[in-house]
């Protein structure tokens, strides 16, 4: 999820969603984070900020950045066409 906010206007958006390994589901619901869960898994450090679960999860066909790049604009839409978005 990614929320802009200038002041006087704010917009959410929210990425593409995948599943988690099953290990994981009880886990993080009850409040662990997937990266610690990943890197216990995976014998890696600090997944979260390198390749992040997604990447590591789709073979890098999609990166962390890409990720992010996609909510990131999605969040922008109404600020670059404010016009559509009043009322």
């Amino acid at each position: 999820v990614v929320a802009i906010v200038d002041g006087q206007r704010e917009s959410l958006a929210r990425g593409g969603q995948i599943l988690v390994p099953p290990r994981f589901v009880a886990q993080l619901r009850a409040g662990a984070e997937l990266g610690t869960l990943m890197d216990e898994l995976l014998g890696t450090s600090n997944i979260k900020q390198k390749q992040g679960a997604i990447g590591y999860l789709t073979g890098g066909l999609i990166t962390r950045e890409s990720a992010l790049n996609d909510v990131f604009c999605r969040a922008l839409a109404p600020f670059l066409h404010a016009e559509l978005y009043e009322g």
